[in-house]
């Protein structure tokens, strides 16, 4: 097997986390927000995020559940 072959392989693990977590922009479709409506609420703290990079910020999944669950 080769070196770049082994490289190019994503582990399932790897894959199942980075599903969990989405873009703002994907988080704004899933929720048929504004993408600037998501930046407030995380400025605000009511939406949490996680920064993966110096620009990158990602939501899970279970944190839109959590804020846009329906009001019962």
């Amino acid at each position: 097997m080769s070196e770049s072959s082994r490289a190019a392989a994503p582990t399932s693990n790897t894959t199942a986390v980075a599903a969990e977590y989405v873009s703002i922009a994907t988080a704004a479709e899933l929720t048929d927000c504004s993408i600037r409506t998501m930046r407030r609420l995380i400025a605000s703290g009511e939406l949490r995020a996680r920064r993966v990079g110096p620009r990158m910020l990602r939501i899970s999944r279970a944190e839109l559940d959590r804020v846009f669950a329906p009001a019962s």
